[in-house]
Parts: C-alpha cells; structure tokens; sequence
C-alpha cells in the first residue's frame, strides 16, 4: 500500500502559501502555488528523506535542500498534524498542516 499525503506550506509571516504532495512509495513531492508562483519554495519538485525528527525536500538533480519540515514523518504523520519548519529557497520559517491522507 502506497501512501500520499498533502500539506498545506504557509510562509510563517503568512502571507504566501504552496500544497505540497509527498508520496510515500517513491519518496517524492512536487508543489503548487497560485498562479505559477515561487514564494514558498523554487523548487517545483524533488524527493524527500527522513533525517532524525525531520523530513527534508531535496532537488531532484544533486539531493540540495529547498525545505524541511520538523516533526513530520510522511509514514506515520495523521491529517490535521501541524508543525514548523524551513524555507530554504525562500530562506525564512515555515508552518506545515496535513490537508488530506490517501492510501492506494
């Protein structure tokens, strides 16, 4: 069974946010910001690893950090989960909140 599971990335001043899809079974994520835009992240879509608490958003070409999220493990995190995290490509402070869990 694969898992996909969406966040919602808000900037910490709030005032941008992307969705973030993160699947499980080829440790990827790929983002969407109204409009085509890039405040939240650069970074369209990479992979993801785990890192002791965090998850880490990686470039698809070269394993660079755009993102991490703290606390937050894509196997085990529930819906309505929030935290913190970093904006590398913005390099600012991010919130994160699971917006929906499926299992395929």
């Amino acid at each position: 069974m694969t898992r996909s599971v969406t966040v919602i990335v808000k900037l910490a001043d709030g005032s941008h946010s992307a969705g973030v899809e993160m699947s499980a079974g080829s440790s990827s994520w790929e983002k969407a910001e109204s409009g085509g835009a890039d405040n939240v992240f650069k970074t369209k879509k990479g992979l993801f690893r785990r890192v002791g608490t965090q998850t880490e958003l990686l470039r698809p070409q070269g394993g660079f950090r755009v993102g991490r999220f703290e606390n937050f493990d894509v196997a085990t995190v529930v819906n309505g989960a929030k935290g913190q995290g970093l904006s590398d490509d913005a390099g600012t402070a991010i919130t994160w909140t699971v917006d929906g869990i499926v299992e395929v």
